[in-house]
């Protein structure tokens, strides 16, 4: 039982990743049989995630080193301290390049990451680009960047119970 709830999580958590994407998802969940679903839906999440990465908003992990200005050692500090977090695209790691934007307050947005704990990387991509209706509809990065990062914060830890 354990493992078919945890195939329908990650089914569920492929959806929701395929909609903030944009995509359409018109499939039924086939609460029988989600592991035959579930290689579509790591196609599709990779594609996604291919995707964020040609546009810019993830990059290779020796790109966002150099673009920090920060050594690889420095990197796997706040890798196993959660302040930063990563995604896989293709077999190698990428983070989130809003790690990199001006607008946003660096320790904020470390903080929010450490409260989502040990969430893996596409579910914290998700938290952090996903509106909310406990920000207003607001996503967390744009609550962080409109001074509400007590807020966001909430509603990481909330999100990180779940």
């Amino acid at each position: 039982l354990a493992e078919e709830l945890s195939a329908l999580g990650r089914h569920l958590d492929s959806i929701r990743l395929r909609l903030t994407e944009g995509e359409r998802v018109t499939d039924p969940i086939d609460i029988a049989a989600p592991e035959a679903s579930s290689a579509l839906d790591t196609q599709a999440a990779e594609a996604a995630m291919s995707r964020r990465l040609s546009q810019g908003e993830l990059l290779p992990s020796a790109e966002y080193v150099a673009r920090r200005g920060i050594s690889r050692q420095a990197l796997s500090k706040a890798l196993a301290a959660q302040r930063v977090f990563y995604v896989e695209v293709g077999g190698q790691r990428c983070v989130p390049a809003f790690f990199l934007d001006a607008q946003l307050e660096r320790r904020q947005l470390e903080a929010v990451c450490k409260a989502l704990g040990e969430l893996p990387g596409p579910a914290k991509l998700q938290f952090f680009t996903t509106p909310k209706a406990s920000l207003e509809g607001l996503t967390p990065l744009q609550a962080l960047a409109q001074g509400l990062a007590s807020r966001v914060r909430v509603a990481a830890a909330g999100f990180a119970q779940r």
